[in-house]
């Protein structure tokens, strides 16, 4: 026997230890000797046994876990080995033997938690072989024994937990699973035994452990037997409805086992399929008819059972369709409405099934597919058949489902036909089954809908598509209506949802195809659009299905069907732009959903409802105003929502199109139907959106009617006035009424001249608007900061046209310029500037003040127009390129085509890199019009007199030939119409090398070339401008010879009014920033300056008559547009031919006139080198005119008069004002800094300064017979000095105020053009005592020396310079040379020879030391030269034929000769070398090549 401490260590090892079974073993060793009784072992062990079967539950209900498995187990077998120990001496104990089996059941509880399902099954068979006891037979189950409620409980837990077991161990063998079902049917029987409460849970264990067992075989379905798995699902469901307890988890059985059978896509579909429907069977057979619960739950299992084999194969979709056929046979009669729904589902797998053989052969495209599809007269007979049964089936209250044309009217429900839940149950299984037959049909169609929409797209039965598209109307039908009794959330609603669009949207199509129930399928996609469900993605997948079929249709000229698919995207469109704008607002939106994506969709929207309207008006003209008011007031409805919408162009553009269309004559005074009137009954209209509207309907018919048409002219007034009157009458719309001010002003503009007094009274009213708006605290001053100054500009131009000579032009541009120049941050403003009208604006502006000579506004005009062009990153290479082409680099008249302004401005925006010469080059380099134009205008280096020897250095290494130019010209002029900027560009090229012409004295090639670019500006300007003109004959007594005077009246001079208001910010005007822009003053200043060419050419040539008519022509344009520069530049022209022809009177008037211009009109000559260079012209001329007139005045006076005028002008010829514009040393504007050809490094040049002198005697003439000569000229002009102090009174009054103030002018003057390099040179004419005389001193470089300079500063200024060095140059020579002319005529030789020899140190200077210079040798050698492209060339030839017609006229004899200096002796081969010279160089100047002519022939 164990003693006493043996048993309590046992019983502490099962709390504390794992490995007991040993210690238990040895201890219950006795059990298995056969000497002791039970009875004794009984009393020595049963307390330690109760004690121990007690404890060990209590350690095996720790959580299960792998690792203390291999512990747990050595625990369950002393846990065994204590039951078995205990069952030994079972029938010694006072209890029944099922009382002992309830530890072991406790024991099976344990091992089932802790996975040792193989062991509860053995344990559990072995409690019912003790409850069976000795009985004999094949049951595995004893006999029920009434009233053993016990045992039953026992014996029915024992079965419960052998069919766990066999579901948790996954049984490979097929016995377990039949020894189950046999279980099954046994322990039915002892239910009956149990009571009510221990029945219910009971049972409930055990069919859920059955169910858990047929799941286990399902899923292992492939190893065992077809048969023993349908049986056992069949004798599962059996179970289910065998106890009532157990009804409510069948369906959820069922489900598992089809969900497990689904799950593997790897397993035979077939025995799948065979089990499915085998469930589904069993479940039939089981449910009851008016069970309606169960139906429900039998329809959704088969509903998910036809889903999940929907994609299984078209043999296998066959298959189950069959099945499900046979089942719905059972339902026929007793149920047809399950009939219904069964079939449907079989019809929705064989649907889409086709033939095998066929797709092996063909791509099966959608295309085939629904060929195929249509192609199957049996699937189709079927499908009739089918949808014909809906009728005969009972599905509800049918009263309330009344039919209209065949099909269920969804819309005249009402919530009253919800009543029924038995007929909404229906309802609801009836149109699942509906979507799994139309759902796939439907995408189907919607995938192919191009070619079902057109008849020629596909060949199919029109009664196909109708019973397809009955079908769809049948589902939409009941989807609509349990929409409305029912309220599904989550999936199933979105799906449903999904399916009701899709099916929806492929019954329209179809409905195109067939053309019928046209109406109720545009009705259902129209539910559909207004469904509170729908979202704005479903909404623009049906906008754009539509507009896609739209479009097919359209182009297959199929215009009614296009209309209804067209009105259908419209109303999607605009439902979809309010949900996107009640997101926003609401901001309940995704961060995706932008303001800006909205109003981008917002503008396709409207581009689509305008395509819409387009294809309504071709097919009907009804209901178009009704149609373009509903859509309108879509758009109303958005911008309420969202103010920043723009307008609906496209939807307005339009309509105005329309209204054009009803208008066969458009120059009828009358007016179209303004959109104004039609929104007038309107409840959704603000004053804002509607003036959107209106202004945009301005723009249609500003771009749909021309100007001259009054119907446009007259509608566009009345839609303004609508909104000046009724629109923008708050003050918070101030800035807006300011714009349409602005608008009328145009639109009053273009309709004539004569209303230029109501266009300036608009503009007028809008600056009053905007400056209160401007200088007030009003939140809209930031918009109108632009518009003010647009305003004023707009404003001038208008003046300029009614009252070219008011100052109201100049004032208001000046204001427009401080405006834009004081906007902060112009530069870095995104959205207030509409920058591509404005820069044409501005351009306008700079042409205006260039033709009329006020150039002071330039630079700040530069300022701004680099500013925006920096703004919209045009780079500078593009910029020097448009500003060169369109010639905005100076103003006109100018000899330098680069202004100092532009140079400036250009520098001070785009660094020093922009003024050098090789960046131009660079810049201009891809244009060959533009290169050779710049290359051209500074032909000056070509000078064979100023080319360096360094020909192969510099921008200008190659000379341009003549047939470079004008190749490119020609390119440009055949590849571009006459009104181009081709033409233009043509134009000066022509131009520039008729001017390089003329300065090389060729004049007769220079005549060709400036006639052509004469008649291209001639087109360009007849393009641009119209006008009244009338040629007169004046007659003109001069000095007693009657003469002829043509003139000009120029009456009605105005712009064409399309191109009046063609740059307005406020009109459709569109420019491409990186192209050229041509303003009409633009065009007129160029036509001006041809006009003006040429006549001063054929003036040249001796052209008479043609250069008097072009010259008048040129002046009486330019009066009447008060374009002072140009009329002074006329006049001038005209008082040179006047005095060539001897109309002396004549030339002093046209002189004068020029003059008094000068002077009333300073403004207009702001540019000082320019204004200075009329001045010392127009004094040269007066001279002139005096020299002549001494034939008929006094000797003395007239000498004296010259003498004044030539001072006068050579006075102000060396001013100190040339200072700045001559810089022929490389003298930089800013700090005399040139920027050599490298960029590197920087020049500076000091300049000297030296005084001209005054009465100083001549210091050429050496000896004493030299001196003595002196002294008897000097005597001579003693007296002439006392003539001169002492007018005569025979001088005329205009001779005697021009004498007075040219005197005034005559001051000794200061020059400044010297370098470190080049010596100074003075020339002294006059004598001791006279005071009238005058001293030029020019200490400036040679011309070797200036010519490198330019080349090696690679600096624009110093072409620039040089420029003006030239012109400055040619005109102070020929001074110099009329001066010598008038000294000859009054008998100061001497003077007149120290005149030409200066006049030919002025043109050419040669390079000597500062400390010597030039002798009378040099001089006349560099006059004597010859040389080719000679800038001077007629200048030469003129000083050659004076030098020698001097010489000629002194020349005596050698003994009573008058020796003054070395040119009173030159030798006569000299002079015949000279005038061969002069014939040379003036052949074509008819005026100096008739005297050399002359002169020759003498000698």
């Amino acid at each position: 026997m164990s003693s006493s401490d043996d048993h309590h260590r046992l019983l502490s090892l099962i709390e504390s230890s794992d490995a007991i079974f040993t210690s238990f073993s040895d201890y219950l060793r006795p059990f298995t000797s056969p000497q002791p009784t039970s009875r004794s072992l009984g009393k020595q062990f049963l307390p330690f046994l109760n004690k121990s079967i007690s404890l060990f539950p209590k350690r095996l209900s720790a959580t299960a876990n792998p690792q203390s498995r291999e512990s747990a187990g050595d625990l369950f077998r002393a846990y065994e080995l204590c039951l078995d120990c205990l069952e030994s001496f079972s029938a010694q104990l006072a209890c029944k033997p099922h009382t002992l089996q309830l530890q072991r059941l406790r024991m099976i509880y344990c091992l089932d938690a802790w996975g040792f399902h193989e062991s509860v099954i053995a344990q559990a068979f072995k409690v019912l072989e003790k409850l069976r006891g000795g009985e004999a037979g094949s049951k595995l189950l004893p006999e029920v024994k009434e009233g053993e409620a016990e045992l039953a409980m026992v014996l029915v837990e024992a079965v419960a937990a052998v069919f766990k077991g066999v579901a948790m161990s996954k049984q490979v063998d097929d016995e377990p699973y039949r020894t189950v079902l046999l279980m099954v049917e046994e322990v039915r029987d002892w239910f009956r035994v149990l009571d009510a409460k221990a029945y219910e849970k009971l049972h409930r264990v055990l069919v859920t452990n059955l169910g858990k067992c047929a799941l286990s075989l399902v899923r292992e379905a492939e190893r065992f037997d077809g048969g023993l798995v349908r049986s056992f699902c069949d004798a599962t469901v059996k179970e289910h409805y065998k106890f009532a307890l157990a009804k409510d988890r069948i369906f959820k059985f069922a489900r598992d086992v089809l969900s497990v059978l689904c799950g593997f896509k790897d397993r035979r579909m077939s025995m799948s399929i065979d089990i499915s429907m085998s469930v589904l069977c069993s479940l039939t057979c089981q449910f009851k008819v008016e069970s309606n619960d169960d139906i429900e739950d039998f329809v959704v299992l088969v509903a998910y059972c036809a889903h999940k084999f929907q994609s299984a194969g078209d043999m296998n979709c066959i298959q189950v369709s069959k099945k499900l056929n046979e089942l719905a046979a059972n339902f026929s009669e007793a149920l047809p409405q399950l009939n219904l729904i069964l079939r449907l589902y079989s019809s929705g797998l064989s649907i889409m099934v086709y033939d095998s053989r066929e797709s092996k052969v063909k791509d099966t495209t959608d295309d085939w597919k629904i060929q195929a599809l249509l192609d199957d007269e049996t699937r189709w007979q079927n499908l009739v058949s089918l949808l014909g049964m809906v009728d005969q089936t009972d599905l509800g209250n049918q009263t309330d489902l009344s039919l209209v044309g065949g099909h269920k009217r969804y819309i005249s429900k009402t919530d009253d036909s919800c009543s029924g839940i038995n007929m909404k149950n229906w309802w609801l299984q009836y149109v699942d089954a509906l979507k799994f037959l139309c759902q796939p049909l439907a995408t189907l169609i919607n995938s192919v809908k191009r070619k079902i929409v057109l008849e020629t797209g596909m060949s199919c039965a029109s009664a196909h598509l109708s019973t397809i598209h009955d079908a769809f109307l049948q589902f939409c039908d009941g989807r609509l209506f349990l929409q409305r009794c029912t309220s599904e959330k989550g999936g199933s609603e979105t799906d449903n949802n999904k399916a009701l669009l899709n099916v929806a949207m492929a019954a329209f199509i179809v409905s195109l195809r067939i053309q019928q129930e046209m109406e109720i399928s545009v009705h259902l996609v129209e539910n559909v659009i207004a469904s509170p469900w729908i979202g704005s993605q479903e909404l623009k997948y049906i906008l754009a299905s539509l507009y896609n079929v739209g479009v097919v249709l359209y182009r297959n000229k199929e215009l009614k069907k296009a209309c209804e698919a067209l009105k259908l995207c419209s109303k999607a469109s605009w439902r979809c732009v309010e949900l996107d704008c009640q997101i926003f607002v609401n901001q309940s939106s995704s961060s995706e959903l932008s303001e800006d994506a909205i109003m981008d969709f917002v503008g396709e929207t409207c581009n689509r409802s305008a395509f819409y309207l387009d294809v309504l008006q071709q097919c009907s003209r009804c209901k178009i105003r009704q149609t373009i008011v509903h859509i309108l007031e879509n758009w109303l409805s958005a911008e309420h929502l969202m103010r920043r919408l723009p307008g609906p162009a496209a939807i307005v553009k339009q309509w105005v199109k329309i209204e054009r269309g009803c208008h066969t004559n458009l120059d009828v005074v009358d007016s179209c139907t303004t959109l104004y009137s039609l929104l007038s009954s309107s409840k959704q209209k603000s004053n804002r959106a509607i003036g959107k509207i209106l202004q945009q309907e301005l723009l249609a018919y500003d771009e749909m009617f021309s100007l001259s048409s009054k119907l446009g002219q007259q509608t566009r007034i009345e839609i303004a006035d609508i909104l000046l009157k009724n629109v923008y009458v708050t003050e918070d719309m101030h800035v807006e009424r300011a714009r349409i001010l602005v608008w009328k002003a145009r639109i009053t503009r273009a309709s004539g001249t004569e209303h230029l007094a109501d266009c300036i009274r608009f503009l007028s009213e809008a600056i009053s608007i905007l400056s209160e708006v401007h200088h007030g605290t009003n939140k809209e001053g930031a918009s109108s900061s632009y518009q003010l100054p647009i305003a004023y500009c707009l404003r001038a131009f208008c003046t300029q046209e009614a009252e070219p000579n008011s100052k109201k032009v100049f004032q208001d541009i000046s204001t427009s310029l401080n405006l834009w120049l004081r906007i902060p941050g112009l530069d870095d403003s995104e959205d207030s500037l509409p920058t591509e009208n404005i820069v044409p604006l501005l351009y306008n502006m700079f042409d205006l003040m260039s033709v009329k000579g006020c150039t002071e506004l330039h630079h700040h005009i530069y300022q701004l127009i680099f500013r925006l062009f920096k703004r919209k990153h045009v780079k500078l290479e593009v910029c020097l390129g448009m500003m060169w082409e369109s010639r905005r680099l100076s103003h006109a008249l100018c000899p330098s085509p680069i202004s100092d302004a532009f140079i400036l401005s250009l520098s001070e925006n785009w660094g020093d890199k922009s003024t050098c010469i090789d960046f131009w080059i660079d810049c201009l380099k891809d244009s060959k019009a533009r290169l050779i134009g710049f290359q051209q205008n500074f032909h000056d280096l070509q000078n064979d007199f100023l080319r360096s020897s360094k020909k192969d250095k510099g921008p200008f290494h190659s000379d341009i030939t003549i047939d470079d130019i004008t190749d490119a010209a020609s390119e440009l002029v055949s590849s571009a119409s006459l009104s181009g900027q081709s033409s233009f560009t043509a134009a000066y090229l022509y131009y520039d090398l008729s001017e390089r012409l003329i300065s090389f004295g060729k004049l007769s090639e220079a005549l060709l070339y400036a006639k052509e670019a004469y008649r291209i500006r001639t087109l360009l300007f007849q393009e641009k401008f119209k006008y009244t003109a009338e040629k007169q004959f004046e007659k003109y007594n001069d000095a007693g010879k009657i003469s002829e005077i043509p003139s000009y009246s120029i009456t009605d001079f105005e712009v064409y009014r399309s191109l009046a208001t063609d740059f307005w910010p406020c009109g459709n005007f569109s420019w491409d920033i990186n192209h050229c822009y041509l303003s009409r003053w633009n065009v007129l200043q160029c036509y001006l300056e041809s006009t003006l060419q040429v006549g001063i050419v054929n003036e040249l040539i001796g052209n008479g008559l043609e250069a008097e008519s072009l010259l008048s022509w040129g002046k009486a344009i330019s009066c009447s547009q008060s374009l002072f520069p140009f009329v002074v530049a006329f006049s001038s022209a005209l008082g040179n031919f006047y005095l060539k022809k001897q109309s002396l009177d004549l030339a002093e008037k046209e002189i004068q006139n020029g003059k008094e211009i000068l002077v009333t009109n300073q403004r207009e000559f702001s540019c000082v080198k320019c204004k200075l260079k009329l001045e010392v012209t127009l004094d040269k001329q007066l001279g002139d005119v005096s020299r002549i007139q001494m034939d008929r005045i006094s000797q003395t006076d007239g000498f004296l008069h010259a003498e004044s005028l030539f001072s006068a002008a050579l006075g102000k010829i060396c001013c100190s004002a040339w200072k700045s514009c001559i810089r022929s040393d490389g003298e930089d504007i800013a700090d005399g800094t040139a920027i050599d050809k490298n960029g590197g490094e920087v020049l500076r040049y000091k300049s000297r300064k030296t005084k001209l002198s005054v009465n100083k005697e001549p210091t050429e003439s050496k000896g004493p017979r030299r001196g003595r000569r002196a002294k008897a000229s000097q005597t001579c002009v003693s007296k002439d000095h006392d003539l001169i102090s002492e007018p005569t009174s025979r001088l005329t009054r205009s001779m005697r105020q021009s004498r007075k103030e040219q005197c005034q002018n005559c001051v000794p003057v200061v020059v400044s053009n010297v370098s470190d390099c080049s010596g100074g040179e003075r020339v002294l004419l006059d004598t001791e005592n006279t005071v009238h005389g005058f001293c030029i001193c020019y200490k400036g470089k040679c011309t070797q020396c200036l010519s490198i300079d330019v080349m090696e500063s690679g600096s624009l200024n110093s072409l620039v310079s040089l420029k003006w060095e030239l012109c400055h140059r040619r005109l102070a020579s020929s001074i110099l040379v009329n001066l010598g002319k008038c000294l000859a005529d009054s008998g100061r030789v001497h003077l007149a020879y120290e005149a030409l020899l200066h006049s030919i140190s002025v043109l050419f200077k040669t390079k000597r030391s500062s400390h010597n210079q030039p002798s009378v040798s040099e001089l006349l050698e560099f006059i004597g030269q010859e040389a080719t492209m000679d800038v001077f060339a007629i200048d030469r030839a003129i000083i050659l034929y004076n030098l020698c017609w001097l010489s000629l006229r002194n020349y005596h004899c050698r003994e009573s000769r008058f020796i003054c200096c070395d040119l009173s002796h030159i030798p006569f081969p000299k002079l015949v070398s000279w005038l061969t010279l002069a014939f040379i160089l003036s052949r074509e100047v008819p005026i100096v090549f008739q005297k050399v002519n002359a002169q020759l022939i003498l000698w």
